[in-house]
């Protein structure tokens, strides 16, 4: 025991708080964690080691409590390069970006179609070879998705065939690549924006967990940071639901919309347009910074190893 004091009176305060705030992080003692990092640092939370602050992100993700995750975010905050550095107020007469509709529903129901006439006709074909039982089904089946293919590269530009290989390529494909990107893309523009919530994708029951209120306009261009790196990408949405910013406009209290200028439809989506514009110039002015943050991702890091 005597050996033990000895080493442990060895070690810099540093290492020894350090020691103590991940010994409470490991047992899911995140607050207590919280209130020992007070205590030493105070207000001068420079000096805490980044080893520590990872710990501290990671179990408080960990526990999946977001009130955890935002206590933590706001103790480590003077000591995170570049949180919450960004800010954003809805202006009426900044440029707007036109919102793509999300193609991936639509892509994959012309991509099931496809595949279920196909597989119909080819099955009855093998049981007309079985069975020998004659019948023009299949034939007819395939007449008549010749004809819609036809009619689709004359009348309707290859449309139908483009939407029909984009959904077959959502169903047997998997876009790793693409779908960190749009993770990325959310979590980087949630950290310059000081949303606490890096772990989680924009969706209405997120956002009211820190109050819409306060933070509308970061919300809303929390919520089209992901589109806008699909648009940035081709300019379609796969990965990202573009009606998430407009569903929360929608929920809000009449009273705060009114206060908001949101009379009709129209006012709403200037503000979602704007929000999608703003997520772009925030994800292209830090560009080095959301490819960083995705090579991590790719390889494997926790959201405590992302901030860091």
């Amino acid at each position: 025991m005597n050996d033990l004091r000895r080493a442990f009176g060895s070690l810099s305060d540093e290492t020894k708080v350090g020691a103590v705030i991940e010994a409470l992080c490991s047992e899911g003692k995140v607050a207590e964690s919280v209130q020992a990092l007070e205590q030493v640092y105070g207000t001068g939370r420079s000096k805490v080691p980044n080893k520590t602050k990872t710990v501290m992100i990671d179990a408080a993700v960990t526990s999946g409590d977001t009130s955890l995750i935002s206590l933590v975010m706001a103790a480590l905050a003077p000591n995170l390069n570049g949180y919450g550095v960004s800010t954003c107020a809805y202006k009426p007469e900044a440029s707007k970006m036109q919102i793509p509709d999300q193609q991936r529903q639509s892509a994959v129901l012309y991509a099931t179609a496809f595949l279920s006439i196909n597989t119909a006709s080819i099955g009855l074909e093998l049981v007309d070879a079985t069975t020998g039982f004659d019948t023009d089904i299949p034939g007819e089946l395939f007449l008549l998705e010749a004809l819609f293919l036809l009619a689709d590269v004359f009348l309707w530009r290859r449309e139908a065939i483009k939407k029909v290989m984009d959904g077959l390529q959502s169903i047997f494909e998997k876009d790793n690549i693409r779908k960190c990107r749009v993770e990325a893309s959310s979590f980087v523009a949630a950290y310059l924006l000081g949303v606490p919530l890096l772990c989680y994708r924009p969706s209405r029951e997120s956002m009211a967990l820190i109050g819409i209120r306060d933070n509308l306009d970061k919300l809303l261009v929390w919520a089209m940071a992901g589109p806008a790196s699909e648009v940035q990408i081709d300019g379609k949405l796969i990965e990202t639901d573009e009606t998430v910013a407009l569903n929360l406009l929608k929920s809000l209290p009449t009273s705060m919309r009114r206060g908001l200028g949101l009379t009709g439809e129209e006012e709403a989506l200037n503000r979602v347009r704007w929000a999608l514009a703003e997520a772009s110039k925030l994800l292209q002015f830090h560009s080095g910074l959301l490819a960083e943050v995705e090579r991590r991702m790719l390889a494997g890091a926790s959201v405590g190893e992302c901030v860091q």
